[in-house]
C-alpha cells in the first residue's frame, strides 16, 4: 500500500540504516545489551516519526480542498456568469454533450453525439439509456425541452445566452422514444453542433411542478420575434425561478445530474460538493463520470501571500489560479516541490480593461465615448513590462478576443505599444488640455470644465492586480489622467458589467478553441440585457456579425473574422492584454493528477489517494 506520506520515508529509513550497521561493528555482549536498549529507544523514535509524518496529511483522507479565486455569485443553473460557477457546476450539472478537457473534442455525456441532416439543419440525440434523476426517473426529452425554455426565456435574471438559443427554431421528441429528439436549427451557423454545451438540463418537476411552461412551446421561447415575455405562466414561473433562493441555499440547489451534489455553503468562506450516491452514472469510463473524492471543497483564497502559505503547510490540496509571484517562490521552494506538481498551463483566457463607450453621463462622464480617449488609455498601458515583471513571461499578447490557439486568430494584427507620447498626442486631437496647471487635463463639457479623471475598477484582494493598477495609475499621470483606483468585490462585477456601473474595469474573459460567435458581447443588440458591457457596435458590425455566425466557407469566413477583429482593434472598446497562463499545484498524494488548457483545469472528480 503506497502512503501520502512518502516524503517523511527516508528519516525513518536512514535512522533503520544507522542501527544496522552498528549492529555489524559490535563485538562484545555488553556492546549488544547496550546497543539492545538504544535500539528499543530508537524503535520507539521512529514510530513517532512515522506517525506524526502521517498526521501531516492523512492517507486516509479523501477529501479535496481547491483552492479558486473567488466564491461564484450563483450555482443557479441560468442565473451567473463568472468562472468560478462554472467550474464547480461542472461536477453538479451536466449538459447532453460537452468539450473534453483532454482532447479538446465534443464528447457525449448526457446523450450520445448528435446525428446531423444533411442539410445541417437537424440535429438528432439520444439520451443515454441509464441517465436518470436522483430519486430513479428517468431523464426524458421533455426535460431537455424545458431546460432549453428555462434557458432561453427573455425573462430569466441572466441573459447570456438568449442570442445562440435563437438558433433553435423548433424541438421534435420522437413518438416512439421519450428519450430521443431532434433540434431544427433556423439556419446553418458554425455554433450549431456546440449550443448544447451551454444548456444545463434540469429537473423539470423540480422547477416547474405545476406545468407552468408545459402549454408554451420551445419554438415560441427562441423564436426571434418572442412574446412570451407577456405570457401570464411564463411570468409567474420566471417570477419563483428567479428566486435568489435557487443560487446559493444548498436545499435549492437541486434538479440537476452531476456526480456530485451542494452540501453547504458558507459564505465567503467555502462550499462543499459531496459524492452523489444516487448518480446514475456510477460504473462508466468516462472521466465525466468518476467520483472517487468523498467530498470537494471549493474554498475562496484571495490573498497572495495567503495562497502561497496555505500550499507550503498543505492546507490546499488543489490550486488552480496561483498569483504569479506566489507561483514564482513555490516552485523554488523546497517543501512545496517535495509535496506538490507545480506547473502552469496556458489557458483559453484573456484579461483586458472594458471601456465604457456609452456612460450615462451623470455618475459616469463620457470619458471613453470618444475613440480618442481610448487609445490614449491604451497608449498608457505597459503590457509587456506587465507580463515581465508580474506574470515571470508566461503570458502571451492578444489583439483581440479569439484564442490565440484558434485558426481563426488574425495574428496580422500588432499589439498597441507603451507610447506616452502618442498618448498625448491623442489627448491633444480630442481637446483634453491642461488649463489650470494642476497637471491633469481638463476640458469644458455641456459647459463646465471637467477634469480628466475616471475610475479603474478591478477584482479587490489580489496583490499582484493591485500592483499592476498602481502602475498605471502612475504612468497614465505622467500624460494628464488622473485615474482613481477602485477595487472591488470579485463577485460584484458581473454586476457592475451588466449595469454598465464603470468607467474602465480590468476583468478576464474566457475564450475557446471552437469557431468564434461575436454576438454575445459585441452586437449592439446585446448592450441593454447581453453581455455587450462596453456599449460597441454599428449597424455594419451587426450586419458582419449576423453573416459570420452562417459562413461555413473556410476561405470566406477567415477572411471576415480577420475583417471583424481589425474593426474591433481599430475602435479600441477594450484593450487586450494577454492570453494568460492558469498557475497550478496539485498534492502528490494524488494520482490522476493532470491539469488542462480548459475548465474545470484539473478533474477534481478523478483524483485518487494513492
Amino acid at each position: 500500500m503506497l502512503l501520502a506520506t512518502t516524503p517523511c520515508l527516508p528519516k525513518v529509513a536512514i535512522i533503520v540504516k544507522d542501527l544496522v550497521l552498528l549492529i555489524l561493528e559490535c563485538s562484545t555482549t555488553r556492546q549488544m545489551k547496550l546497543l539492545r536498549n538504544s535500539l528499543l529507544l530508537s524503535t520507539i523514535f521512529c514510530f513517532f516519526l512515522f506517525t506524526s509524518c502521517q498526521k501531516s496529511k492523512p492517507a486516509t483522507a479523501n477529501n479535496i480542498v481547491v483552492q479558486v479565486l473567488s466564491e461564484p455569485e450563483s450555482l443557479h443553473p441560468t442565473n451567473g456568469r463568472l468562472g468560478a460557477r462554472n467550474m464547480i457546476m461542472y461536477f453538479t450539472a451536466q449538459t447532453l454533450n460537452r468539450l473534453d478537457p483532454q482532447s479538446k473534442e465534443q464528447a457525449p455525456l448526457l446523450a450520445a453525439l448528435p446525428e446531423v441532416s444533411a442539410d445541417g439543419l437537424t440535429y438528432t440525440y439520444t439520451l443515454d439509456p441509464k441517465a436518470q434523476w436522483n430519486d430513479g426517473s428517468p431523464i426524458r426529452a421533455a426535460d431537455v425541452a424545458f431546460s432549453i425554455k428555462a434557458s432561453a426565456s427573455p425573462l430569466i435574471s441572466v441573459q447570456s445566452g438568449r442570442g445562440i438559443f435563437e438558433k433553435i427554431k423548433d424541438f421534435q421528441p420522437d413518438p416512439q422514444n421519450d428519450r430521443r429528439f431532434s433540434l431544427i436549427m433556423r439556419d446553418k451557423y458554425v455554433g450549431n453542433y456546440y449550443i448544447v454545451n451551454d444548456i444545463f438540463i434540469i429537473d423539470k418537476r423540480f422547477f416547474d411542478p405545476q406545468g407552468l411552461l408545459d402549454g408554451i412551446s420551445v419554438a415560441e421561447v427562441t423564436s426571434p420575434d418572442t412574446e412570451v415575455e407577456s405570457n401570464q405562466n411564463m411570468i409567474a414561473w420566471a417570477n419563483e425561478f428567479n428566486d435568489p433562493k435557487y443560487n446559493n441555499d444548498p436545499h435549492f440547489l437541486k434538479g440537476t445530474s452531476g456526480p456530485y451534489i451542494v452540501q453547504e455553503w458558507i459564505s465567503g468562506q467555502q462550499i462543499v460538493l459531496t459524492r452523489n450516491d444516487a448518480y446514475w452514472g456510477k460504473g462508466k469510463k468516462a472521466n465525466a463520470h468518476q467520483q472517487h473524492p468523498d467530498k470537494i471543497i471549493f474554498k475562496a483564497v484571495l490573498d497572495e501571500n495567503a495562497v502561497e502559505l496555505q500550499v507550503k503547510q498543505q492546507k490546499i490540496d488543489v490550486a488552480t489560479a496561483i498569483p504569479s509571484q506566489a507561483y514564482k517562490r513555490l516552485s523554488e521552494n523546497e517543501t512545496a516541490q517535495e509535496h506538490y506538481h507545480i506547473d502552469f498551463r496556458s489557458r483559453d483566457a484573456y484579461t483586458y480593461i472594458a471601456y465604457n463607450t456609452r456612460p450615462d453621463g451623470i455618475k459616469h462622464q463620457p470619458v471613453f465615448s470618444d475613440r480618442n480617449l481610448r487609445w490614449a488609455f491604451s497608449y498608457v498601458l505597459p503590457v509587456d513590462d506587465i507580463i515581465r515583471d508580474f506574470y515571470n513571461g508566461q503570458a502571451t499578447r492578444i489583439t483581440s478576443p479569439i484564442s490565440v490557439a484558434s485558426k481563426e486568430y488574425n495574428t496580422s494584427l500588432k499589439p498597441v505599444p507603451f507610447n506616452p507620447d502618442s498618448a498625448k498626442a491623442r489627448l491633444d486631437r480630442a481637446g483634453w488640455t491642461d488649463s489650470d496647471g494642476d497637471q491633469v487635463r481638463d476640458k469644458k463639457i455641456s459647459g463646465q470644465q471637467v477634469p480628466l479623471k475616471f475610475q479603474l475598477s478591478y477584482p479587490a484582494n489580489q496583490q499582484t492586480i493591485t500592483d499592476i493598477v498602481q502602475r498605471i495609475v502612475a504612468e497614465a499621470r505622467k500624460v494628464g489622467m488622473d485615474v482613481e483606483p477602485n477595487p472591488v468585490d470579485f463577485g460584484l462585477l458581473g454586476r457592475m458589467l451588466a449595469q454598465h456601473d464603470f468607467d474602465a474595469i480590468m476583468i478576464g474573459s474566457s475564450s475557446s478553441p471552437l469557431p468564434h460567435d461575436f454576438k454575445q458581447m459585441w452586437s449592439s443588440g446585446n448592450w441593454q440585457t447581453g453581455e455587450n458591457f462596453t456599449g460597441f457596435g454599428t449597424a455594419y458590425t451587426d450586419s458582419l456579425i449576423e453573416a459570420l455566425r452562417s459562413d461555413l466557407d473556410p476561405v470566406h469566413r477567415k477572411q471576415a473574422i480577420d475583417h471583424m477583429q481589425e474593426l474591433l482593434f481599430n475602435e479600441q472598446p477594450v484593450a487586450f492584454f494577454f492570453n494568460s497562463s492558469n498557475r497550478m499545484a496539485i498534492h502528490k498524494r494524488f494520482s490522476h493528477a493532470e491539469m488542462y488548457e480548459i475548465l474545470p483545469f484539473v478533474l477534481m472528480n478523478t483524483l485518487e489517494v494513492e
